[in-house]
């Protein structure tokens, strides 16, 4: 007869006389959050809070203190913050040693053109079509475009020159 062995967790179905022991949600997630894309998509959001912040602050100031219309502030929001978040990403997130800089920086602008021009397209029906007020907008558009942008960074902008 093959011993048992005690089970760390909740004991799941027998396979040929050994417990199975089934992973907590708790070990499950633990696991998740050691591995490194996890890693890397937690440390881009909260770099990417940092820079949301920059962003917002010059979109809030250009649409509601200087009177700029929605897709120019927002140009001007994004290339501040984006500024912001290309290099805390470079040292943070990605940890990025290329000396290829300005071959990066270019790939990184393309992006981030690619980026703009979701953005003001989300942001046109959200606000033109839709009617929701644009910081409400603005909101809902930054919210989306963090899963977009973390895939076209890592795998462009930081994936290509290492």
């Amino acid at each position: 007869m093959i011993p048992m062995r005690k089970p760390v967790e909740a004991i799941g179905q027998r396979e040929r006389g050994v417990a199975v022991a089934i992973p907590s949600f708790r070990t499950r997630l633990g696991l998740a959050f050691r591995s490194r894309l996890l890693r890397q998509f937690a440390s881009y959001a909260l770099v990417g809070g940092l820079a949301t912040v920059a962003d917002w602050s010059t979109f809030y100031l250009g649409y509601q203190v200087a009177a700029l219309s929605h897709p120019v502030a927002l140009v001007l929001a994004i290339l501040v913050g984006g500024t912001c978040n290309y290099t805390l990403n470079r040292l943070i997130t990605f940890r990025n040693k290329s000396r290829r800089i300005i071959q990066q920086l270019a790939v990184f602008a393309v992006v981030s053109a690619v980026s703009i021009g979701m953005s003001i397209g989300v942001m046109h029906v959200l606000v033109d079509w839709i009617e929701i007020h644009a910081m409400l907008a603005r909101v809902l558009t930054t919210g989306l475009m963090l899963f977009v942008n973390f895939l076209l960074q890592k795998h462009f902008t930081f994936g290509i020159y290492k």
